[in-house]
């Protein structure tokens, strides 16, 4: 079985690479959650913690984020945190986050979020991660 899989790019097996939104974040409930760096923790949110933005219909359609998106992060200490969405809240990602959706029909994004939690994710994350003051990676980097 092992023998029949393709290795290929994060980029190649998803239909959509977005950069979050742009928002400051709230304490009241006046929006869907606004999911940030902070808020993933070796890839997990505790969704009690994590606080809302306002944002108009068309913006939270775009930002929303759906079962098995998986988000990265792409600035600083945190670059290539990562986190499996499971469409636990209704949330959309912000700015320092960069949104995949994989397509079903070539990965299973649970297998693909694995393949993100392990050393060979984390070797090629430190060898690629640019800048000096604060390094990052952008989406082309991470795809």
């Amino acid at each position: 079985m092992a023998g029949e899989w393709e290795e290929t790019t994060l980029g190649d097996i998803s239909s959509d690479v977005s950069y979050g939104y742009t928002e400051s974040a709230s304490e009241s409930k006046v929006g869907p959650h606004f999911l940030r760096i902070t808020d993933i923790q070796n890839g997990v949110v505790d969704w009690n913690t994590v606080p809302y933005c306002p944002i108009s219909e068309s913006d939270h359609t775009k930002y929303q984020l759906r079962n098995g998106d998986i988000v990265v992060a792409r600035t600083g200490n945190s670059t290539s945190e990562n986190f499996l969405y499971r469409g636990q809240t209704d949330a959309v990602f912000a700015s320092y986050l960069i949104r995949f959706r994989v397509k079903e029909r070539k990965a299973d994004p649970v297998f693909v979020w694995y393949n993100l939690r392990s050393r060979r994710w984390w070797d090629f994350i430190n060898s690629a991660k640019t800048g000096s003051a604060q390094a990052g990676a952008n989406a082309k980097v991470l795809a």
